[in-house]
């Protein structure tokens, strides 16, 4: 009897891989002219969790120049994440009511027996941004929602052909970076007006970044940076709005923000996605990281920051199936 041949179907197969690191900022402060460095806890903090197709990125950024136990805060931010995303300023609220007060009491706790510490504690609460991403894929459709209050980016860097584009952004602007940013205190409502989500459906290989405030300006000058080398003029939506800042600040900023711009521009990028492969790499170790970051600061690439950084690469194949 002849057999009949299989038929075969193709299907399209994601992979998906989720790195993460933090450091403490490059140099350690100097307090009112002191002699002295001060040796100052990195209080940012991340999470990745990848399970059955779905993956929770969240970086946290504690603000520990205000308020007490910024660190702490941060991390329970990110630890109390749900695996469902918070898409509206109401589910965000609702979900901070949920913890903040075995959070105040903790706190109140740990100084309890200083009355400076408590006073401070009390009066100021605690400090952070947050940036959350989660990532589902349901078939061959792969979607990407957000949340963000405060400085930390967001960051959706995708292929198009042989060219990288920016399709997603939160926030979608350089002046974030440039003002004292809002942040969430557990002692404090959030502000409607700051929440920003957007649910983004990814439909190439990709690259999703998550930063605290340096490393994510680092990321997208380097971006545009590229795009002024190139002369290019074709941009995405999202990437029209930064480079008009970019150009502006580089013609005619005063602000810190303004100095990294013309610095970046005087460092030009030939190969973006080269350069953001080397980033993604660094990440495997904290050592690579940290080896990164130093040297980026050395070049006046990178403000003297805690850096916290969050890369999930994403990549599509197409997969030949048999079937009986």
């Amino acid at each position: 009897m002849q057999e009949t041949a299989a038929a075969t179907v193709t299907k399209t197969v994601t992979e998906i891989d989720v790195r993460g690191q933090t450091m403490a900022k490059p140099k350690n402060d100097v307090i009112n002219g002191a002699t002295q460095a001060v040796v100052r806890q990195n209080e940012d903090r991340f999470r990745v969790e990848q399970n059955d197709g779905r993956v929770l990125m969240a970086v946290a950024d504690g603000a520990g120049s205000s308020g007490m136990y910024c660190g702490a805060w941060a991390e329970k931010l990110c630890s109390r994440l749900p695996e469902t995303p918070l898409s509206s300023y109401d589910d965000l609220n609702g979900w901070i009511d949920g913890f903040w007060e075995e959070f105040s009491t903790f706190a109140k706790k740990q100084c309890a027996n200083n009355h400076g510490q408590h006073n401070k504690l009390v009066k100021e609460g605690s400090f952070a941004t947050l940036v959350a991403s989660w990532l589902d894929q349901q078939d061959d459709r792969l979607t990407l929602d957000c949340l963000n209050y405060g400085d930390s980016t967001l960051y959706v860097f995708e292929e198009m052909g042989n060219e990288v584009m920016l399709t997603a952004a939160l926030p979608g602007n350089l002046a974030s970076q440039e003002a004292d940013p809002h942040l969430l205190n557990w002692k404090d409502l959030p502000k409607a007006e700051q929440v920003q989500v957007l649910s983004h459906e990814i439909k190439n290989d990709a690259m999703v970044v998550l930063a605290s405030d340096g490393m994510g300006l680092f990321v997208i000058l380097r971006y545009l940076s590229y795009l002024a080398q190139k002369q290019e003029t074709a941009y995405s939506d999202v990437a029209r709005n930064f480079m008009s800042e970019y150009r502006h600040l580089l013609q005619n900023g005063t602000s810190p923000v303004a100095n990294f711009v013309r610095t970046h521009q005087a460092e030009p990028v030939s190969d973006f996605k080269g350069e953001l492969l080397d980033l993604y790499h660094a990440l495997g170790t904290a050592e690579g990281f940290q080896g990164y970051i130093a040297e980026r600061y050395e070049e006046g690439l990178l403000p003297n920051d805690d850096s916290t950084l969050v890369m999930t690469m994403i990549k599509k194949r197409e997969e030949s199936i048999a079937q009986n």
